[in-house]
């Protein structure tokens, strides 16, 4: 198995992501790391995870980062062989909490899960999404701050609009920090609203016609078609016209973070 790769900014990755959200519930750690190993052995290199992911057991403002270190015990001496994206922002500090993406929780928590994942520098950093209070000018001044402390290599968000895309670019523009490299929204056969929102605004090439070739997988990989993960056009963003539907046809690559079930292969 080779899968195709291309290019998140300056970050080679296989167009198959291999997600983590089941790591630690029902996925052990051993289980974890074999499957780690095995996407890495067989040309998958993007992975993603998130601070709050622990499996299927995990409640409202538990504290998250079981799959974070899963990955830093799977990736302690294979770290340079893999793009790694997590996110934060959702409640992970107990029952009371809230969503945040303010710079005291994004710093506290991209500490948190360098910490976990036994590394010095994520590959992509994302807002998980939206907290309603925070200005997002805060936000990304954030995610750029990171990105000259040399703790992320490119940053991106998931679950937000298309005019909150539009604002977080404009910032950037506005402000001379390094634009955002990806979007992960909710996609899938039953969710489609990313197709009238988030893709279309600033998308290069969206998915590698998801629906035909990447759920034909299903039987090989585990909960294809949940979310997608789409790279934003590196030289500028654009609006494109909602109108006009999704030319199928003609999509390349997407990123469908699942979690690959290496005893259905072997």
């Amino acid at each position: 198995m080779n899968p195709a790769t291309r290019k998140i900014a300056d970050l080679e990755v296989s167009t198959l992501c291999l997600g983590t959200m089941t790591f630690g519930t029902p996925v052990n750690k051993p289980d974890a790391v074999d499957m780690v190993h095995w996407a890495l052995d067989h040309g998958i290199n993007f992975i993603d995870t998130a601070d709050m992911y622990e499996g299927y057991t995990r409640h409202l403002g538990s504290h998250g980062g079981i799959a974070e270190q899963f990955l830093g015990e799977a990736l302690k001496d294979r770290r340079d062989n893999a793009i790694v994206t997590t996110k934060a922002g959702m409640p992970v500090e107990g029952p009371d909490s809230t969503f945040n993406i303010s710079r005291a929780h994004l710093t506290k928590h991209l500490d948190r899960s360098l910490s976990y994942m036994r590394t010095d520098y994520v590959d992509i950093f994302e807002l998980h999404r939206p907290d309603g209070v925070t200005p997002l000018e805060e936000s990304v001044a954030a995610m750029a701050e990171f990105v000259e402390q040399g703790k992320i290599r490119q940053w991106g968000f998931s679950n937000f609009d298309a005019h909150q895309i539009e604002a977080m670019v404009t910032i950037c523009d506005d402000n001379d920090y390094r634009r955002p490299a990806v979007s992960q929204p909710q996609f899938s056969w039953l969710t489609r609203e990313a197709e009238q929102d988030a893709f279309i605004y600033g998308i290069d090439e969206v998915g590698a016609k998801t629906e035909a070739k990447h759920l034909a997988l299903s039987e090989q990989i585990r909960g294809a078609g949940a979310k997608v993960m789409t790279a934003l056009r590196s030289d500028r963003c654009r609006r494109l016209d909602a109108k006009s539907p999704l030319d199928w046809a003609n999509l390349s690559h997407v990123y469908i973070p699942t979690t690959v079930v290496t005893r259905e292969y072997e």
